[in-house]
């Protein structure tokens, strides 16, 4: 059974609270800070000592919860790598977990495979018009979901 902590300079409101969020989902440091300091705005230095002995006891694993966020959406997203770097950062995930989560999740083929599945979804719009607009319509499409524009236009050229 883990062990429940409470400290006397912790306000036992702040860590019912977390451990609220916690019961629905997991949470990296940076998102628990949000939601934390929303919470309980004039109770700062209190949420970061929660927030201190989460990590401490592992409730909050920022390497952990990239990591099943990625295989998540890996699975359910036809996006690039660049839109799970920037999605990953904006969770407050450092850029070395980042980049060892995304080594181990896309491969190049794994990227120009989802690249061609989100082109075949794309594709149908824009069957009738001729190959140089289609061409522009698609470069920016794939882009904009994260590939890199060497495999954008790669899949497209195909």
């Amino acid at each position: 059974m883990a062990r429940i902590f409470y400290d006397a300079r912790m306000n036992e409101k702040i860590c019912s609270a977390a451990f609220d969020l916690l019961a629905r989902r997991e949470y990296s440091e940076k998102e628990m800070q949000a939601k934390l300091w929303k919470k309980f705005p004039d109770q700062k230095e209190e949420c970061q000592a929660v927030i201190r002995e989460l990590l401490e006891q592992k409730y909050i694993d920022d390497d952990a919860y990239a990591q099943h966020w990625t295989e998540y959406y890996a699975a359910n997203q036809r996006k690039g790598r660049q839109w799970y770097r920037q999605k990953l950062l904006l969770k407050g995930i450092s850029p070395e977990i980042c980049e060892r989560i995304l080594a181990e999740y896309f491969s190049p083929e794994m990227e120009y495979e989802a690249a061609k599945l989100a082109l075949s979804e794309k594709l149908p719009s824009v069957q009738h018009l001729p190959p140089f607009q289609k061409k522009a319509k698609l470069l920016p499409f794939l882009t904009a979901r994260g590939f890199s524009f060497s495999v954008a236009q790669e899949v497209i050229s195909v």
